[in-house]
Parts: structure tokens; sequence; C-alpha cells
């Protein structure tokens, strides 16, 4: 008897926690342009543990304290938040894994709110993967364009008729990577990541854990 009374006593000096779980579907491809004749670009597929690292690294975090509201996140912030969340990984098949994003809160609705904030920014994370492949190599293509029109008028500056075959030959290469260049542009607007939001966190699938202090 006495140790049920112990028991309880401690459960009411602990601070309740509430928490809330949201579901990732992670795939290794996504096919869904290409099934309509488009072409897409995809972020490279990662294990689950990048995945993890991910979700609990400031970048992420910094941004799912943005959707929480917190204005000018502290170091102190981020390791708050960092502890109250858990990614947990569980197969959802050959091609593809469940992410399990738990948030821990005072209160249901902080509980949910942190569990769909991280989840929500490390799907976007995964979706900037996709872009930043693409950003570079419409960095590459523009810097290459530039070098071949400077080459294009320091030959022609020569008035040499020599130099007109080769001339010729880097204004059909500029031409090319002019037609590259735009193609990767039309596909910044396609880039996907593979990671999608299954089931946001809600507020009734939140469960109260009492623990001691």
């Amino acid at each position: 008897m006495l140790a049920a009374v112990g028991t309880y006593q401690l459960s009411l000096r602990g601070d309740p926690a509430f928490r809330a779980e949201a579901t990732i579907l992670a795939v290794r491809s996504s096919g869904a342009l290409s099934q309509v004749g488009l072409s897409s670009v995809t972020a490279p597929p990662i294990d689950a543990n990048a995945y993890q690292a991910a979700g609990e690294s400031d970048g992420v975090l910094l941004e799912a304290l943005a959707t929480l509201d917190v204005a000018s996140p502290t170091d102190r912030d981020i390791r708050s938040l960092r502890s109250a969340v858990t990614i947990e990984a569980e197969t959802g098949g050959r091609d593809s894994l469940l992410l399990i994003v738990e948030a821990e809160g005072s209160t249901p609705q902080l509980a949910s709110d942190r569990a769909n904030a991280v989840a929500n920014a490390l799907a976007a994370w995964d979706a900037r993967r996709a872009r930043e492949s693409l950003d570079r190599a419409i960095t590459a293509l523009s810097e290459q364009i530039t070098a071949l029109g400077e080459q294009i008028r320091s030959l022609q500056a020569l008035e040499e008729e020599a130099a007109q075959t080769q001339i010729d030959g880097l204004i059909r290469l500029r031409a090319e990577q002019q037609q590259q260049l735009a193609y990767a542009r039309a596909l910044v607007a396609s880039a996907e990541g593979l990671l999608s939001v299954l089931q946001p966190a809600g507020t009734t699938r939140a469960r109260l854990r009492l623990d001691p202090c």
C-alpha cells in the first residue's frame, strides 16, 4: 500500500508528457511523371540511418521551429526540440520504408505540432536534394556557355578565315548547351523528393505518459 501511494505521489510530481506520431513514406524512386511520358528528377536514394540523421540535423530542426512560430531560435531551442523528437524506421516493402516521427509535448496539441513540423521539414529537405543537383548542373552549363561565348568573340576578333570553322563548331556547341540549360531549368519545377507525409499527427492519436521525477 505504501509503495502504491509513493508511486502515485511521484507521478503527480512529474510533468505530464503527451506523444503524437506522424508517418512518412520513403520510396526508392518515383515514377509518377515517367508513367505519363514526362521526365522528372528525384533525389538520390539514401538509407534509413541517413534520413534519421537528417531529421535530427540543425537545418531540419530550424525549419521545424520556424513552422512552430519560434522567433529567432537559439541552440537551446534546437536541443530542446531534438530531445522531444525521435525518428524510427520500419520496413514498408521492397522499394519503400516508413519513418515514424514521434514527438513529445506538455499538451496534445504541442506534441502533434512538433511531430508534423519535423515530418514536413524532413520531407522539404529531401525535395531540396533533387533541386540542388539540378542547380549544380544549371550553374555548370551557364559557366560553360559564358566561356564558349568568350572564345567565339576572341576568334571573331582575329578576322581570320581559318578560324571560321572553329567558330562554327563552337557556335553549334553553345547552341546545344543552351538547349540543355533550358531543359534543366524546365525540370526544376518537376524535381521531387522521395519522402511524403503519409499520416500527419493528430491530437486524437496522442497518449499521456506520466514519468516520475
